[in-house]
C-alpha cells in the first residue's frame, strides 16, 4: 500500500513540472536555437570611412611668439666720417685727438608677434635689437609674408614679403684728453665722448625659407633687405648725413598657440 502511494506521488509530480514546462518553454529551446550557441559572441565588422585617416587640417588663424638670432650686415664708413670730423675740429686747434676704431654692430636679437592666415599668409610685428655698449641699433616694424611654393608634403614653405618700421641707432666713442687752454684757477676742458645718433624710417623686403613641422610650429631662415631714410645728426660742424641701409641674415623659432 505505501508503494502504491510513493508511485502515485512520483506520477503526480511529473505530470504537474510536464504542465509547467508546457506552460513556459525555455526561450532558447523555443526559438529552435542551440544551447551552445550563446557561449561563443557573434564576431563584429568594423568599418572605416575614406576620410578617418586624412590628416586634420590645421587652423585658419592662429597667433605665435618667436625669438631668433641675426647679423645686420651694413657699411658703416658714414659713422667713421661722422667720428672723423667731429674729431678734426678739436685737431685744428691744436689738441692731440686719438682716432677712435672702427664702427661695428653686434648681432640682433629678433622678436615677432606674428599672426598666420590661411597656412599662406603671415602679418608679423618685428623687433630687431643690437644693443652693443657703445653701438646700438633699432628697429620696429611690420612685416607681411606669403608663402610662393611648397614641398610634396606642405611643411618647408619658400616665402617672400615686404613691410616697413622705424629705426634708431647710436654710436659712442670714448676720448678723455683736454681741448682747451688750463684757466687761471687750474680749470680746464675735456672731451669726454663723442656721440652720434640719429632714426628715420624703413621699408623691407625678405625672402627665405619656412619649416611647419607641425601646427603650432614655424622655423624660419631668412634673409631680409632693409632700406633706411637718411637720417641726418647736427654735430656744431654742419649737418653729418648717415643712411645704414644693409641685409639681415638670421632664423628665429616661432611657437603658434
Amino acid at each position: 500500500m505505501c508503494a502504491t502511494r510513493a508511485s502515485m506521488t512520483h506520477l503526480f509530480a511529473g505530470l504537474v513540472v510536464g504542465m509547467l514546462g508546457l506552460a513556459h518553454p525555455c526561450p532558447a529551446l523555443a526559438q529552435g536555437s542551440d544551447p551552445d550557441s550563446s557561449q561563443t559572441p557573434p564576431a563584429r565588422q568594423t568599418e572605416v570611412l575614406p576620410f578617418a585617416k586624412n590628416e586634420l587640417p590645421r587652423e585658419s588663424f592662429s597667433v605665435g611668439l618667436g625669438a631668433g638670432v641675426g647679423a645686420y650686415v651694413v657699411d658703416l664708413k658714414e659713422v667713421d666720417r661722422a667720428f672723423r670730423a667731429m674729431e678734426d675740429v678739436h685737431r685744428n686747434n691744436g689738441y692731440p685727438i686719438p682716432r677712435s676704431p672702427e664702427s661695428h654692430l653686434d648681432p640682433m636679437a629678433l622678436w615677432t608677434l606674428t599672426m598666420h592666415f590661411e597656412k599662406a599668409v603671415d602679418v608679423a610685428l618685428q623687433l630687431g635689437r643690437s644693443n652693443g655698449e657703445d653701438n646700438q641699433l633699432r628697429t620696429t616694424g611690420v612685416l607681411v609674408s606669403r608663402r610662393l611654393a611648397s614641398a610634396a608634403n606642405g611643411d618647408l614653405l619658400l616665402v617672400a614679403g615686404l613691410g616697413g618700421g622705424t629705426y634708431g641707432f647710436s654710436f659712442t666713442r670714448h676720448y678723455g684728453v683736454t681741448i682747451s687752454p688750463i684757466d687761471g684757477s687750474g680749470g680746464y676742458t675735456s672731451l669726454d665722448a663723442i656721440n652720434v645718433e640719429g632714426g628715420g624710417n624703413y621699408w623691407t623686403g625678405r625672402g627665405g625659407l619656412t619649416l611647419r613641422p607641425g601646427q603650432h610650429l614655424s622655423v624660419d631662415l631668412l634673409t631680409q633687405y632693409v632700406g633706411m631714410s637718411d637720417a641726418s645728426d647736427a654735430q656744431g660742424v654742419g649737418r653729418t648725413t648717415i643712411n645704414l641701409s644693409g641685409f639681415m641674415f638670421g632664423g628665429s623659432i616661432t611657437l603658434f598657440l
